[in-house]
Order: C-alpha cells, then sequence, then structure tokens
C-alpha cells in the first residue's frame, strides 16, 4: 500500500499462486496515518508497517522490503538494525532502498558490513532517457556495493 486508501490489498490476488512462485516485494515509508510515528523509517513505523503489510497480503513473509526515502529524522543505523532484525526474525529475506543517493547507500552498506548486519541489496532510482542523472553516480555505487538496481518509474517525465 503506497498511501493511505490510495491502493487496495492485493492479498486476495497473491493467494492464488503458490508462494515459492512469486517475488513479494513492497516498501516502508510514506504517511499511513495523521500520527508522528506513522510515517518514515523509524524502529516503530518500520515493524508497524512490515506487520500490517504482512497482514494485509496474507503472506508470512515478503521477498524485498524497500526504504523508499531517506528519513532525516531517525538515524541510519536505527533503520539499518531494523532491517536486519526483520531479516533474521524472518519477516523479509532482504532489503533495499528506493531514491537514496550514493552517498547513503554506501554509508549503510559500510555501517552493515561493520556490524554484520543484513545489507541493502538493491537500490530503485527513478530512470528513463528523459531522466538519466543516476548514471553517473548511482549505477556505478551499485556496481562498487553489488547491489542490483531496479529502475523505477522508466515513463514519467517521459510520457
Amino acid at each position: 500500500m503506497r498511501a493511505v486508501g490510495r491502493r487496495k490489498s492485493s492479498g486476495r490476488q497473491i493467494r492464488e499462486f503458490p508462494r515459492n512462485e512469486i517475488v513479494l516485494a513492497t516498501k516502508v515509508y510514506f504517511p499511513m496515518g495523521n500520527g508522528p510515528n506513522d510515517r518514515g523509517l523509524s524502529r516503530k513505523h518500520i515493524r508497524e508497517q512490515i506487520d500490517a503489510s504482512l497482514k494485509r497480503l496474507g503472506v508470512e513473509y515478503v521477498d524485498l522490503y524497500q526504504a523508499i526515502a531517506t528519513d532525516t529524522t531517525t538515524p541510519l543505523e536505527e533503520t539499518a538494525q531494523m532491517m536486519d532484525d526483520l531479516v533474521r526474525a524472518g519477516k523479509i529475506l532482504y532489503w533495499g532502498v528506493s531514491e537514496w543517493n550514493p552517498d547513503q547507500i554506501a554509508a549503510t552498506v559500510n555501517l552493515a558490513r561493520a556490524r554484520g548486519w543484513a545489507e541493502p541489496v538493491s537500490n530503485q532510482p527513478q530512470y528513463s532517457a528523459l531522466w538519466r542523472r543516476v548514471e553517473e553516480r548511482v549505477f556505478p555505487s551499485a556496481a562498487r556495493t553489488g547491489s542490483a538496481t531496479s529502475c523505477g518509474r522508466p515513463w514519467r517525465w517521459g510520457s
């Protein structure tokens, strides 16, 4: 669910397929309510949102959980440790980021490696023929850290 009330759950459709035949990804960050803890990448919001997503989708885990934006009000260490906690708890298999800059990605990967935590395995930047700013720094950074890139909104800015 991207924002409050915008999308209906696809849990019923997901249950039509054997779980091992789908790759299920979801994101966290955007407001899901009006309270101060209903947004961002704090430990509380991440935990509450993964539990809500799992319930809504009717699954025990998601394959990829993405932090869709950076949160300047939450320490990076708190977000990275929470993602590691979710991996260890079996609620997510992997975690990634979306719209993070190369310095933020590198800092997160280095922190996770130093602490022995699960590190982000993917990045989802905006990218299209008309929006190519990620080529200079983001793609090389992904190659250096070993993370995958899944480009988001390929038709935006060019449609």
